[in-house]
Parts: structure tokens; C-alpha cells; sequence
């Protein structure tokens, strides 16, 4: 049936003044339906929908829950409603709810309407799991769902365009009580009630705010919404505040509020992507005060550091911020998240403790040696944040040691000490052969000795050398290094120090030709007096015997 209030010829003097407020607004072509918008239909951009209307709000930052529609069929949470650009998906909830509300501060499971099936389930608000409590059939399609402070929970049911009913229904068994028509409510999409116990609806024929006796069901018109709205939609007051805030869809859905007292709705912001959105439902109920009291170990500090009062449903917050050297961690019955030094509970329901803990900072420093050497300690080593650690590198005999790796720090001797770590990081130690330096020399010339550079020797090791002596010399002597000659080979001892090999050479002993003996004077002299002397005698040697 087509949108307008010339359809219904029973409506009185003050439907049509409600219709002649409402003239100016641009109405949409489509019938008046509790049904979800056409998955095709052109969406305004959120960017667009969010100029429209805005106004600034008294009270911003509770906490809600909500059924998007489309596209998604997920449960979301706003974690502030002042900012409905933004949610987070609880869980995936396949169907089409458009009714559903907590009911006192219950707030791990949301009552829910399944337009499909005509069932009452519960939906859990941490898995998505759907509970189906019982069947439950209104007249005309299911449209709003508020559960009153007392325990009451109303459901309303609208054939747009005809009539609305209101309705309580058990939340155990689903069973239903008829409290009355809602007049002047020819297509209520949702309804929602304060603390006070004050009932309103939203009309998405005549796009006006009505208030709802709950006894009756009787309805009175309050004022024009100052929107064209149409399709499911979701309503709910915050208890604490007693602001009503409407999940409506006009061109995209998007946050508004609504002045009880006029009727006139101002734009908070768009949902993500222009999202149609149902069930709205905080999870805030009235006189429920919790105390969240905080605690912190030592090696740190939380603030505030007193008991705090906060209202059911809302979150509060805390600094924790550690000592230098440590790292925090946040316990405790409240639930929540920390996010750099700020923690976050959970909606509170009950009094709950929020404790935190300090741990210090430490890295893992892994050691390693190559072959021809080692390193102590060799496995890996918890160390403080900033603190530092040393390590004992000692090389084989004939090699020598150097450390790198991503800890840095300083060789002395065998002990390696790293810097100051902040980091998971690694000690390297190489070890690299010893090197000496042979040096030979010729003394004076007449010969010449290779290699006659200076050679460099791994420790331990051996060098030769050949000896050349000129034409006409020969080696006279080699020395250095504790080496031996072999012919005309000098092979030196281990090499373990720098060290020289000296050669020299000499005239060879058949180049001099044969030895002559040349008597001295004296030797002659000698010779021939023992001649003459023996001469003498054996002149006179006859003469004495004759």
C-alpha cells in the first residue's frame, strides 16, 4: 500500500496537521515496510548522509549492540555510539531480525525477533549462538522489540499502512499478551522505553515520533522525525542518560538521536558503508553502579589507583605504565584489552578487579663459534633490557680470535663484552689462522738465497729455502728460524714468531790450488847446521878408534 495518510480515512484532525508539518519532506516512492531495504537500492554516501542535520549531542561514548542487516547479517558493537562509523563485528547472525533489545542488565545475550520462522530466540553477544525460545505469531510482520526496567519485554507488530499492536511476551516461554492498538501508529518500525517507563515509537508512514501508552497500547503523536524513513530500523534508549537514539535508514542508514519532546531527530553520523542496522540495544541499564577496583604489582603504576564507580554497561579506563626495564600486563575479573598504556575494560556489569602486573624486559643473546676456537657460555643467554653480558672467546694455539654479531660490543683479551642490549640479538666469534713473517738475508754477496722476499708463514708451519753460491764460493754458513741445511736447502723449525734466515758464503778450497810449504829461515838454518854437525862427526869418528 502506498505511502501517505490519505489511506486511512479513520485518522483524525491531527493526522492530517502531522501530515501538513511533514509536507516539506522529499517522500520516498516506496511503500511504507518493515521489510529490509532493496539490496540494489542507491545508497548516499556516508560522507554525504553525515553533513546532513548534524547537530552536537549532550552525551556521547556509550556502548551498543546491533544486527546489520545488510550487508553484512553480523552482530556489531558500537564501542561509542557518537562514533557509529565505526564497529566491531561480535559474530555472524545469518536471518533477519528486525526486533531485539537486552532486558536488565543482561547484557551477554540480546532477545531477538526471527521475522522468518515467527520465533523468539536469544542471541549470545559473544559467539552468535541463536537460542530459539518459542514460536510466536502477531499481527502483521514483527517491528520492535524494548525490555523495561521492571523485566517487562514488549514486542510490536505493524501491517504499514493499516495498524500497529503492541505486545508482551514472555522471555522464557515466548508466550504473548495483547496490550492494545497503537493509534495513530499506522506502520511503527520500532519501539523503545525509558526508565521512567515512558514508551515511544518510531511512525515510518507519517515519519513522526509517537509516544506509546503501555497499558493500552494507545498512541500519541509527539512531532515530525524532519526525515523520510522507511524499512527496518532500530530504537533504544540509554538508560543512564535517557537519550534516545534511532538506528534509522533514509537514504543509508545512520545514527540519529530523537528530542522526546518535540520529536525532532539530529544526525550523530553514518554506519559503516551506509549499513541498514536493527536492534539497536545498549548495554547500559538504570541504578546498576559497579565498583572497578584497580591494583598494581610492584616495578610500575596504575592510575587511577582508587576504587571507581562506573555505570552498568559502560566501560572505564586505565594508565598502567611500567617501570623502565619492564613490560605491563593487565588481569582481573573486569575484562578488557590494553592498547600501549591505556586499559580498556569490558562493559561492566558486576564489581570487578582490574590488576596489573610488571615483568622486566628481557632479550635472548645467542652465542656462536666458528671452527679453531670457542665461546662460554655457548648457549643462549636471558639478559635484562639495557643490561650486558660477556662471553669467553679462546682460539686453538696458532689462531686468533674476532667477534661480530648484531649485540655489538668490545674484544679484550679472551673477554668479549656485548652492549647494551635492547634487542634479541648475536654473538659471533671467528677464529683466523696466526700469520709470522720470514725474512732472508745475504750477507755480503758471492751467492744468493730463494725466495729472497719475506714470506708469510701460518704458524707452526716450515719454510725452505735454496742456497746458490756463486761461481768459485761455497755456503759458508746459514742460520735463523731452527732450521737445518741439507745440501743447499735450508728448512727452518715451526714458525712461531717473526724471525730471519741469514746465509753467507765463502771462496771454495779448489779455486786456492795445492798448499805450498815455504820453511821459514830459522827452519833452514836448523836443517843445515844438523847436516854439517853430523858431517863433523863421522870425520872424527875413525881417528878416535885408530
Amino acid at each position: 500500500m502506498k505511502k501517505g495518510f490519505n489511506k486511512v480515512a479513520s485518522l483524525m484532525l491531527a493526522s492530517v496537521a502531522l501530515f501538513i508539518a511533514n509536507s516539506a519532506l522529499a517522500q520516498n516512492a516506496s511503500p511504507a515496510t518493515t521489510d529490509r531495504a532493496p539490496h540494489n537500492l542507491a545508497r548516499q554516501a556516508p560522507d554525504q548522509v553525515s553533513q546532513r542535520n548534524a547537530q552536537p549531542l549532550a552525551l556521547l561514548g556509550e556502548m551498543a549492540y546491533a544486527l546489520d542487516l545488510y550487508p553484512g547479517e553480523n552482530l556489531v558493537n558500537f564501542p561509542d555510539v557518537g562514533a557509529p562509523g565505526t564497529w566491531t563485528i561480535a559474530a555472524t547472525v545469518p536471518g533477519f531480525y528486525p526486533a531485539g533489545d537486552f532486558l536488565g542488565s543482561e547484557f551477554s545475550k540480546m532477545y531477538a525477533m526471527d521475522a522468518t520462522t515467527n520465533e523468539l530466540v536469544s542471541i549470545d553477544t559473544a559467539t552468535g549462538a541463536r537460542t530459539v525460545i518459542g514460536s510466536a505469531v502477531g499481527n502483521g510482520e514483527w517491528s520492535g522489540m524494548t525490555g523495561a526496567v521492571d523485566g517487562t519485554l514488549y514486542v510490536s507488530s505493524s501491517d504499514c499502512g493499516v495498524n500497529s499492536t503492541l505486545y508482551t511476551i514472555n522471555p522464557t516461554t515466548a508466550d504473548l499478551t495483547l496490550v492494545g492498538q497503537i493509534g495513530f501508529g499506522s506502520c511503527i518500525i520500532d519501539i523503545a522505553i525509558n526508565a521512567a517507563g515512558e514508551m515511544y515509537g518510531v511512525d515510518i508512514v507519517s515519519d513522526s515520533l509517537v509516544q506509546i501508552n503501555t497499558t493500552t497500547g494507545a498512541g500519541t503523536t509527539v512531532g515530525p522525525l524532519g526525515v523520510d524513513a522507511n524499512y527496518a530500523q532500530g530504537l533504544d534508549f540509554e538508560q543512564v542518560s535517557g537519550v534516545l537514539y534511532w538506528a534509522a535508514y533514509t537514504a543509508s542508514g545512520e545514527m540519529r538521536i530523537i528530542d522526546t519532546t518535540t520529536g525532532a531527530s539530529s544526525l550523530v553520523g553514518a554506519f559503516p558503508g551506509g549499513a541498514e542496522v536493527d536492534a539497536l540495544s545498549f548495554a547500559t541499564f538504570p541504578g546498576s553502579i559497579w565498583t572497578v577496583t584497580p591494583s598494581a604489582g610492584s616495578n610500575g603504576s596504575i592510575t587511577p589507583n582508587t576504587p571507581q564507580t562506573v555505570s552498568g554497561g559502560a566501560t572505564t579506563m586505565f594508565t598502567v605504565t611500567p617501570d623502565a626495564g619492564y613490560t605491563a600486563s593487565v588481569g582481573g575479573t573486569c575484562g578488557g584489552a590494553l592498547a600501549g598504556t591505556t586499559y580498556t575494560t569490558n562493559a561492566i556489569t558486576a564489581d570487578c578487579t582490574v590488576d596489573a602486573t610488571f615483568t622486566m624486559v628481557t632479550h635472548i643473546v645467542t652465542p656462536s663459534a666458528g671452527s679453531n676456537g670457542s665461546i662460554t657460555p655457548n648457549t643462549p643467554q636471558t639478559v635484562a633490557d639495557g643490561a650486558t653480558t660477556t662471553f669467553t672467546v679462546t682460539p686453538l694455539a696458532g689462531y686468533t680470535a674476532s667477534v661480530g654479531g648484531t649485540c655489538g660490543g668490545a674484544l679484550a683479551g679472551t673477554t668479549y663484552t656485548t652492549n647494551a642490549v635492547t634487542a634479541d640479538c648475536t654473538v659471533d666469534a671467528t677464529f683466523a689462522v696466526i700469520t709470522n713473517i720470514v725474512t732472508p738475508i745475504v750477507v755480503g754477496s758471492n751467492g744468493s738465497i730463494t725466495p729472497n722476499t719475506p714470506q708469510s708463514v701460518a704458524y707452526g708451519g716450515i719454510i725452505a729455502y735454496t742456497l746458490t753460491p756463486n761461481t768459485g764460493y761455497e755456503i759458508d754458513t746459514v742460520t735463523g728460524c731452527g732450521g737445518t741445511l741439507v745440501g743447499n736447502v735450508y728448512t727452518t723449525g715451526p714458525i712461531t714468531a717473526a724471525c730471519t734466515v741469514s746465509a753467507s758464503f765463502r771462496l771454495a778450497a779448489a779455486a786456492a790450488g795445492p798448499a805450498q810449504l815455504i820453511p821459514t829461515l830459522n827452519a833452514w838454518m836448523l836443517s843445515l847446521l844438523s847436516l854439517l854437525i853430523g858431517g863433523f862427526a863421522l870425520l872424527l869418528w875413525p881417528r878416535r878408534t885408530g
